[in-house]
């Protein structure tokens, strides 16, 4: 099949959304497939991309827009256009909207750019008006979400989903090699991003308070945005960490915290439990797929830096609760493969090519 996806603009930092849209065209590539991934630096109903247009111009608009910060193994097509319409579009079977506003542009493509689909990460209200947020689902593109609570929301506006695939880890690069038992049970290691839907405050909060709970507390911060001015001299900071050195950074831990109050389908979590590490999470929705409260892992309410903080206190003094929490979570974890999300995928673009 000849595959689209369609993203509103490049990413020049790790992101989640766009490295879940780059594992599926990387795999289904592989598996024989002409895959393109257009990057729309103009998007309607978003703030104004002209700086990126002016940037881009000159470097990208005819060349690959290919990012530094994921690795493709198979050809996939990457380009950077200036706006979702027919002529920078090609004929395909299937194109995929990414975001919200890509919504709107890909329904209006032409019939040859392929049957059109809705590649659903996130309750994406932070990032545009409800109101346009919701009707995006409502458009008549084939719905596909990655997290069941997505599946929810969708249903309860009146959306019909047509499918609920939760995301893939790629094992081959997040993996346990140092067991639970060998880590240093007083680390945390923790990721900043400064988005209040993040929850920064909360995590913050939750370190503080385990540290006087717990003196010999150990604690490594890890983001994409710079050293944040509020981290006490006690917690080690380590920007933008190529993905083996993460792997490292996850395997040198003992216990993970996510403080996010919102999450799509949270990956950091989940490459920490691949990787042994116990976590200690808020209920942000994107968890609940994997996690499974006082089995897999700590959950709070979304929102509560106290619980949050008892939480962790509680992990961190119990060290068998740790352990256990550790190898359940990996052991949990470790049938979220790419190969399973792919099949999946695959088999609802083959099933309405078929149809056509």
């Amino acid at each position: 099949m000849r595959i689209t996806f369609v993203l509103p603009g490049p990413a020049r930092r790790p992101v989640g959304g766009y490295r879940v849209v780059y594992e599926y065209a990387d795999r289904l590539a592989g598996r024989g497939h002409e895959v393109s991934v257009l990057h729309a630096v103009r998007v309607p109903y978003t703030p104004s991309r002209w700086p990126y247009l002016i940037r881009y111009t000159a470097h990208q608009l005819l060349r690959t827009a290919r990012p530094r910060w994921f690795r493709f193994r198979n050809r996939v097509i990457l380009k950077t256009i200036p706006s979702i319409e027919d002529r920078h579009v090609p004929d395909a079977d299937a194109v995929i909207a990414t975001w919200w506003a890509t919504a709107y542009e890909v329904t209006k493509l032409r019939p040859a750019c392929g049957k059109k689909y809705y590649l659903i990460q996130h309750y994406e209200t932070w990032g545009g008006p409800a109101e346009l947020v919701n009707n995006s689902y409502l458009l008549g593109l084939r719905n596909i979400v990655i997290a069941l609570w997505l599946k929810e929301t969708l249903e309860q506006l009146g959306a019909r989903v047509a499918a609920h695939i939760p995301n893939g880890i790629n094992f081959e690069l997040f993996r346990l090699y140092l067991s639970p038992e060998e880590r240093e049970p007083h680390s945390v290691l923790w990721m900043y991003h400064p988005a209040d839907w993040k929850g920064p405050e909360e995590g913050l909060r939750a370190l503080l308070v385990a540290k006087e709970a717990v003196p010999d507390l150990k604690a490594t911060v890890f983001s994409t945005y710079p050293h944040p001015a509020f981290l006490p001299r006690w917690v080690d900071f380590v920007r933008n960490p190529a993905q083996r050195y993460l792997v490292e950074l996850y395997n040198r831990h003992a216990i993970f915290l996510c403080s996010s109050r919102s999450e799509g389908w949270s990956l950091p979590p989940a490459e920490a439990m691949a990787c042994g590490c116990a976590v200690v999470a808020t209920d942000s929705g994107g968890v609940r797929d994997y996690i499974l409260p006082g089995r897999t892992a700590l959950l709070s309410p979304a929102g509560d830096a106290e619980a949050l903080a008892q939480n962790l206190i509680h992990l961190l003094c119990d060290n068998a609760l740790r352990i256990r929490l550790a190898k359940e979570g990996h052991k949990r974890i470790s049938s979220f493969t790419w190969d399973r999300a792919v099949e999946r995928f695959e088999s609802l673009l083959r099933e309405e090519a078929w149809s056509k």
